[in-house]
């Protein structure tokens, strides 16, 4: 449950201070009011309205003072006092009186939306700043799109593409190949400060595989590729070396391993590829999914694929 947000009131005529303060609590807010900066006011606030008439010769001080509220200044007047110094001094915006109620409650939904979107990308951006120097890779992003991301492991791909796409000022559309076709992820093309994430290359079967790799050139995606296959593609990103394969942790048994490495690719194969790369037959393969109680799911994916 997300907490009240608090709203300080700092205005001397006291009717619309009560009418502020009115229309902010039956949104919600709690509200204080005060007729001039110099109370004691004991707790920090999301929100501080200021009338730039009682506060004229220390204003700047007091923004200072609470620069982490969403600070708005009401002004009879544009001037360097009353409207220009606050708002260097940390101020988000102001509202000229006398203004309508709806317009002062447009400007602090606006900045509180504006603020909340900050810190939710502060908090990725020191994430992705903290999950990419545990790992330990290093990322090159002087690389034009499109791009194959070749990788033992997922996480290392999506590294890569988050990272290319703070660096060069890109907003992501994600699509896996698990639940997506490629009609449904090249449906709308994204502009020059859009591209397209598709992950899970390895899930389509082979001629799929280069169907889409061959119409990847005419998009501004990036495309995971998770696996040891080898890919005939001019824009290729290779973090293979350094990087151990996504296997399950712990020393496994023969038939533990083997019933991880079913569940695992069977979506990726079809029976006769995947016994081939398990260096079994489809016989032995079926004996196995019958002991481990493993039944064939159809790949669902490879059969919607359908490239124009």
């Amino acid at each position: 449950m997300n907490r009240t947000q608090s709203v300080l009131i700092i205005e001397d005529e006291v009717h619309l201070a009560q009418s502020i303060a009115s229309a902010l609590s039956s949104l919600g807010y709690k509200c204080q009011s005060a007729s001039s900066i110099f109370h004691h006011f004991k707790e920090d606030y999301d929100v501080v309205l200021i009338s730039s008439k009682v506060c004229v010769d220390r204003c700047e001080h007091f923004v200072r003072k609470n620069s982490k509220a969403i600070t708005i200044m009401m002004a009879s007047f544009v001037s360097e006092d009353s409207v220009n110094r606050p708002i260097k001094a940390g101020a988000r915006d102001y509202i000229l009186k006398p203004f309508k109620m709806d317009e002062l409650i447009r400007k602090i939904t606006y900045h509180k939306a504006y603020k909340e979107a900050m810190v939710r990308a502060g908090v990725h951006e020191r994430y992705l700043d903290f999950i990419t120097q545990d790992l330990n890779v290093s990322y090159s992003c002087e690389d034009s799109l499109p791009l194959v991301l070749h990788s033992h492991t997922q996480s290392t791909a999506d590294l890569f593409a988050l990272n290319y796409a703070r660096v060069n000022g890109l907003d992501l559309e994600f699509f896996s190949l698990k639940t997506h076709s490629i009609q449904e992820v090249f449906k709308h093309e994204p502009s020059h400060l859009h591209a397209t994430y598709i992950t899970h290359l390895e899930v389509l079967r082979h001629q799929d595989r280069e169907k889409l790799l061959k119409t990847l050139p005419n998009h501004h995606a990036m495309v995971s590729f998770v696996g040891h296959d080898s890919l005939e593609f001019e824009g290729v990103v290779h973090y293979l070396e350094g990087e151990e394969p996504l296997i399950p942790s712990g020393l496994l048994s023969i038939q533990d391993y083997e019933k991880n490495a079913i569940q695992q690719f069977s979506p990726c194969y079809t029976d006769t590829e995947l016994a081939k790369r398990l260096g079994i037959s489809r016989k032995s393969l079926w004996e196995k999914r019958r002991r481990y109680n493993l039944p064939r799911k159809p790949n669902v994916v490879s059969e919607k694929i359908v490239l124009e």
